[in-house]
């Protein structure tokens, strides 16, 4: 599964000014829970959700997501 390195979602966070996810929440329009589970590795980030954190927080897709693929498999 791919993950979500969650200091992309605490740089967003300082760039924008916010200080909880919520606010980030309300910015990407998800939900606070979304967030929570994008930063705890629960869910994994669709492309359209990764597109939208990256432009936020000034990171391109492959400075933030993690593959714990092969991690996985072994």
């Amino acid at each position: 599964m791919i993950r979500l390195n969650p200091a992309v979602l605490d740089r967003a966070r300082e760039l924008k000014g916010f200080t909880s996810d919520e606010q980030l929440a309300v910015e990407l329009g998800m939900s606070g829970a979304t967030i929570r589970n994008l930063r705890h590795g629960r869910t994994a980030p669709t492309i359209a959700t990764a597109l939208k954190i990256g432009r936020l927080a000034g990171v391109p897709l492959e400075g933030f997501l993690v593959d714990n693929t092969a991690a996985q498999a072994a």
